[in-house]
């Protein structure tokens, strides 16, 4: 794959283009899955949000609003998964003897600082506000954009460490 006469970035941007459609497709599937869970669990009950007026409507409705919190959350952890494997595969070549256990251990200190700083990172972008979806209590922007963030600055790092260690 080196032998191509293309650049390292294009190599790279068609590797991270085929994992983030993998997990698009994925995420996609999922949830559509739960789309029609939930229109079918509403149509099948007699519900509380029956009487919101027109019932298809209502039903639409909130299982469009759990349609988009689902979507919300899987592309938040496909992109913070997707900048700990780049980050994790960066670091392997950083070193000569140990490549497993150096992405073990970038893998446990990424996980380690995400969750440590997670606190600081929601209450510094705790001005984004929150969203409002129906009967739903309100949901904060700030753990999806700290968790991509966060995803976004591994890949980085990854990405740098193999720009300048990788040997071709």
């Amino acid at each position: 794959m080196f032998a191509l006469p293309v650049s390292q970035y294009t190599v790279i941007m068609a590797k991270v283009a085929a994992i983030a459609s993998k997990g698009i497709v994925g995420g996609i599937i999922v949830t559509i899955g739960l789309f029609l869970w939930i229109v079918r669990e509403a149509t099948s009950s007699d519900t509380a949000m029956m009487s919101i007026g027109e019932p298809e409507v209502a039903i639409r409705t909130y299982a469009l609003s759990l349609f988009f919190l689902a979507a919300l959350v899987l592309v938040t952890y496909m992109v913070f998964i997707l900048g700990l494997v780049t980050g994790m595969e960066g670091v392997k070549f950083a070193v000569k003897r140990y490549r497993g256990l150096t992405a073990v251990v970038f893998f446990i200190f990424a996980v380690f600082v995400y969750g440590r700083l997670f606190r600081h990172g929601e209450q510094a972008l705790d001005f984004l506000g929150e969203i409002s979806l129906l009967d739903l209590p309100p949901i904060e922007w700030a753990p999806f954009v700290y968790t991509i963030l966060m995803g976004v600055i591994f890949m980085i790092i990854g990405l740098v460490v193999y720009e300048k260690r990788a040997e071709i």
